[in-house]
């Protein structure tokens, strides 16, 4: 996986399909407890180093998940700090992070 910069707050939301939300876990993985669930469209900062020549982004924290190989699991700071399902394709049946548009 390439890791790009982002923004801070503005490129990921929680999907507008979740039947329940966006799940914010205390690691990464379906093991890790549940903090939280954010309603659909509910914007997240991601957390990671930021880049150098802009502030207002930042390369995100990323670990794979161990079951899909498609899907990874990111680190948010905020609205509350934790980790949330990200996939770039394919489907699920859990809700995942997808870059607004």
């Amino acid at each position: 996986m390439v890791l790009v910069p982002y923004s801070l707050v503005q490129d990921f939301r929680a999907p507008h399909n979740a039947p329940v939300g966006l799940v914010i876990r205390s690691k990464p993985g379906t093991d890790g407890k549940r903090l939280t669930v954010l309603e659909q469209g509910t914007k997240v900062t991601l957390a990671g180093k930021t880049v150098a020549d802009d502030k207002n982004k930042v390369i995100p924290v990323v670990s794979q998940d161990a079951q899909d190989p498609e899907a990874s699991w990111v680190q948010i700071s905020a609205p509350k700090a934790g980790y949330v399902l990200y996939r770039v394709s394919g489907t699920s049946p859990y809700a995942y992070l997808v870059p607004c548009e």
